[in-house]
């Protein structure tokens, strides 16, 4: 049966298994007879939902939409009824400004807060008029920002004024996944579920390059190296690629068993970190794609990986719940897992490499200190815990 042009995240029988329900990353909800595979009714424009389930009376269909709602749709009229059953935001992505004074995060709500570590808000709350923040990238002066959204959108940000600059720039196809300044501050890349990596001009918007077809499906996950002469990516595929930036393919790295969500470089580019849906963490050479590590110790899907800045240790958050710190002298987890209450999604080192930060799905960002971890001082390992509200 084919119908959706993107991929299907839900599927649901019908209580007297006439009808088959799915819904899809392409933003709809469709209806199927599961005989002849022929569509029932017209698709419901849903927006992006994950889970989906029918009433027994078959008169209604519940949708979970990533915007933090609950709809519910009249089968009858393909129609919501209702307001949407609201959730609070979930936080999708965190970094810290470079000289370690401010934490910058972006949410589902579409906003981006700029906040201090000990957890008072920093001027106001920056709001835009794209889609939720999946991602966002700090100039290396720390004067702009700049955000990318499930609308395909890019939108850069006065970082003094929290205020936007010029329009956004319509970038791609579909969500922007992940974005990244070059070294050198001079051009942004950007990666999508599109498939896609773009290069942008910052100061004109205009792609400096011809797009990357990448053959991950989703680009997950794009950085410059430290020395900004090539880029890695990673994504739907389990496979890792180095390119020029010329937008040749250098090298490609095939050997987690799922999805690539994080990559980081080693500060001499020669070693690259990557993690994954299949729950390891895996050390590569950057020219030969040779695998030097594994590290195991998740048992969920890892979202996010950095490192301390003198590289003796790395960091991954997961949807295990748990922040782990791993020692790179000996490739083993030191400390106790730091907990949240829900799936992390983004984590963030401090400059001073002092402490770290975390934020996920229970819409709280958590500042550790990374000195009480390696100690096991558990009554102080959490410096302070603030919601994002």
């Amino acid at each position: 049966v084919e119908g959706h042009p993107d991929a299907l995240r839900c599927l649901y029988w019908s209580p007297n298994i006439l009808e088959i329900a799915g819904r899809s990353q392409d933003n709809t909800a469709w209806r199927w007879d599961p005989d002849t595979g022929r569509q029932i009714a017209l698709p419901i424009e849903t927006g992006y939902v994950r889970v989906c389930s029918a009433r027994r009376d078959q008169g209604t269909y519940r949708l979970g939409n990533v915007d933090c709602s609950v709809r519910i749709w009249d089968l009858r009229i393909n129609q919501p009824i209702g307001q949407p059953l609201l959730h609070d935001n979930q936080l999708l992505v965190v970094i810290v400004s470079p000289d370690g004074g401010d934490i910058l995060s972006g949410s589902s709500d579409s906003s981006i807060r700029q906040s201090a570590k000990d957890g008072r808000s920093v001027g106001k709350l920056w709001h835009g008029d794209s889609g939720m923040v999946i991602s966002i990238a700090l100039c290396p002066d720390e004067t702009v920002l700049v955000s990318g959204s499930t609308d395909g959108k890019i939108q850069l940000w006065n970082t003094k004024e929290g205020n936007t600059v010029g329009d956004p720039w319509k970038a791609h196809r579909d969500v922007v996944m992940y974005l990244h300044w070059s070294p050198s501050a001079v051009e942004i890349v950007s990666g999508s579920c599109d498939g896609t990596i773009r290069r942008w001009n910052p100061y004109t918007g205009r792609e400096v390059a011809h797009p990357i077809a990448t053959s991950h499906g989703w680009v997950t996950i794009v950085r410059y190296s430290p020395q900004g002469d090539k880029f890695v990516s990673g994504g739907a595929d389990k496979m890792i690629r180095v390119w020029s930036t010329d937008g040749e393919l250098l090298v490609e790295i095939n050997g987690h068993d799922d999805w690539v969500w994080s990559l980081c470089w080693s500060s001499d580019g020669t070693q690259i970190f990557s993690a994954s849906s299949d729950s390891t963490i895996r050390k590569w050479q950057s020219t030969d794609g040779k695998e030097v590590a594994i590290f195991r110790g998740h048992t969920s899907s890892i979202n996010c990986l950095c490192l301390s800045p003198d590289e003796s240790h790395l960091f991954s958050a997961s949807r295990d719940r748990s922040v782990r710190i791993w020692d790179l002298q000996t490739n083993q987890a030191v400390g106790d897992p730091l907990l949240h209450d829900d799936q992390i999604w983004a984590l963030a080192m401090f400059p001073d490499g002092a402490y770290l930060v975390s934020a996920g799905m229970d819409a709280k960002l958590y500042v550790w200190s990374l000195d009480a971890a390696l100690k096991q001082q558990d009554g102080s390992v959490r410096m302070s815990i603030f919601p994002y509200c």
